[in-house]
């Protein structure tokens, strides 16, 4: 009986055992990890920053179309800010976009929009460090459009 609770005791590996060989994978899963997401998250940033783009945009349309009022939007690429305002001055939002982005685009960095409309189309290019977002006003109508 005494040999019998001997070799269970011995059996397994014990709790320090364990711990180690988890830690030791872990760490190894961690610096994999951590070596391949710095890009991706700048990615993300310039992604996320076109998606806010897009419905500040929005946002002034349905501003302009609701008030029937204009409105206009205002790209300054050396502060990496967007400015949607009204001609009044009594409505506006902003954003700021991250230093990886450059913001170009076909004549001025303003579009102005009544009524829900935008009367001259343009196309806005957002150049990231690994791709190019092109935005593309539609006549008139004003929706933006991605290519």
């Amino acid at each position: 009986m005494l040999l019998v609770n001997k070799a269970r005791r011995c059996a397994g590996f014990t709790l320090l055992e364990m711990s180690l060989v988890l830690l030791i994978i872990s760490s190894g899963l961690f610096v994999l990890g951590t070596a391949h997401t710095w890009q991706p998250a700048t990615q993300l940033r310039e992604k996320l920053a076109v998606q806010q783009f897009r419905r500040l945009y929005e946002n002034g349309m349905n501003y302009s179309l609701t008030h029937q009022t204009g409105v206009a939007i205002a790209v300054h690429d050396s502060q990496k800010e967007v400015l949607v305002s009204d001609t009044a001055e009594k409505w506006h939002q902003q954003m700021h976009y991250p230093d990886s982005l450059k913001f170009t685009s076909q004549g001025s960095t303003k579009i102005q929009i009544y009524a829900g409309k935008v009367k001259k189309p343009k196309t806005l290019t957002f150049t990231g460090k690994s791709k190019e977002y092109v935005l593309t006003t539609q006549f008139y109508w004003g929706r933006l459009r991605a290519k």
